[in-house]
């Protein structure tokens, strides 16, 4: 690579794009040498720090049932451990589980470690999903103030996750001053200019009310190329026909629980019938469907609890309670610890409404019983899939696993389509 320019400041900027570029072929490498896995380690840990222009940044392997401190360096404190030679720091582990044997999601290392799914904290102390035990731990004993995080999930393509990396304290990038913690909501999206680079990483993420045709052509042609029996979906079924726009989010809040533990044509049919009785253009109505008593819901197939669930979605729809923008711009476990608290809405249908309100191209429900079945079906001749093996497959189509999904379901039920 040779500088062939004379404009002020771009032989530095040259000379900086070259060692980035010399250090990132240094990663590939690493990554190419599966027994070389310390020095990987390693080698992303000083990347991201450097790229991302963070104070601290910590990996944590997983080891058996716990997160252990592999490798941490602070500019600030000074600290370089479990690189260059160096010990690793005697930090106490992290456990994946409580006692009880239930996830340890108060943690925000072990939830990630155990979902797969980053989670970014603009502002540590005003936090009230997670536990901050072990983070004033270490700031204690360190002398250090902890303001924001952003946690990470690392794999190896498609293998399961094998660690955690943690950013924190996230600088702007004039003047390495540290960034400014976020006014309300513990944690939202950081955004705007003064957020730093670790914002602006998270910013590829950023939620997509209505996937443009160029983005779901896009996404068939990359399912074909990753995996051939979705890529057979993909020419079965043809164009993928997820648009979130054509109906309002109310209504497919509406029609997420309607199709709670139902076949997709039942729950067409409930659907239906439903908007007949409530709804105004073909779409739910929350001051109509208020007005209805319960055995008119219950005439058109609403169980006793979906009746509530119902009333309780037109409520906090009439009220202002459910605020669509504001969960636009949450990232996909934000929006759903925040969709859960309705009563009736449980992980599944928050997903559906990911997918289906929000845009959300690389979602995939677990729970999903007719989409195991498939996977099942198509992959194992009927034969059981285990929880890994799912993981597995699925992993092949990211980040488009929304859209894969969508010919799965169109698998198992045809043309039929309540969205």
């Amino acid at each position: 690579m040779e500088y062939q320019g004379n404009a002020p400041g771009s032989r530095e900027a040259f000379r900086l794009l070259r060692a980035q570029l010399q250090e990132l072929c240094g990663v590939c490498i690493a990554l190419a040498d599966a027994t070389d896995l310390d020095n990987l380690w390693r080698r992303i840990v000083k990347n991201a720090q450097l790229q991302l222009n963070v104070d601290g940044c910590t990996y944590y392997s997983m080891e058996g049932d716990h997160l252990r401190f592999r490798v941490v360096l602070s500019r600030s404190l000074g600290i370089i451990s479990g690189i260059d030679g160096t010990e690793v720091a005697d930090f106490p582990r992290i456990p994946l589980y409580r006692e009880d044997g239930e996830a340890n999601t108060d943690s925000v290392a072990a939830r990630v470690a155990l979902e797969g799914v980053p989670v970014n904290i603009p502002n540590v102390e005003r936090t009230t999903h997670y536990s901050t035990s072990h983070t004033r731990a270490f700031d204690e004993r360190m002398g250090y103030q902890t303001r924001s995080m952003l946690t990470v999930p690392v794999r190896f393509q498609s293998e399961p996750t094998t660690g955690v990396l943690q950013l924190v304290n996230a600088k702007n990038t004039e003047g390495g001053r540290g960034v400014r913690r976020a006014p309300r909501d513990d944690c939202q999206r950081a955004g705007g200019p003064d957020r730093g680079l670790v914002a602006a990483a998270l910013s590829a993420r950023a939620p997509v009310r209505n996937p443009t045709g160029e983005q779901l052509r896009a996404a068939e042609t990359a399912l074909r190329e990753a995996d051939p029996v979705i890529g057979e979906l993909v020419d079965r079924f043809g164009r993928c026909r997820i648009r979130p726009a054509d109906k309002a989010p109310f209504d497919t809040l509406i029609g997420s629980i309607v199709g709670q533990q139902l076949s997709t044509k039942a729950a067409a049919t409930i659907h239906a019938r439903l908007m007949a009785a409530a709804g105004r253009n073909g779409a739910a109505d929350p001051a109509a469907l208020l007005s209805l008593d319960d055995d008119t819901l219950r005439g058109v197939g609403l169980s006793p609890a979906k009746v509530r669930y119902v009333r309780a979605a037109a409520q906090a729809q009439q009220e202002g309670e459910l605020d669509w923008n504001a969960l636009a711009r949450l990232d996909d476990e934000q929006a759903i610890s925040a969709l859960i608290q309705l009563p009736g809405v449980g992980r599944w249908t928050a997903e559906m409404l990911l997918i289906f309100a929000l845009g959300r191209l690389d979602v995939y429900a677990v729970g999903d019983l007719g989409l195991r079945r498939a996977v099942e079906g198509l992959y194992r001749k009927g034969k059981p899939v285990t929880d890994l093996g799912l993981k597995r497959i699925t992993n092949r189509w990211r980040p488009y696993r929304s859209v894969a999904s969508w010919y799965l379901w169109r698998y198992l039920d045809g043309e039929t389509t309540l969205w």
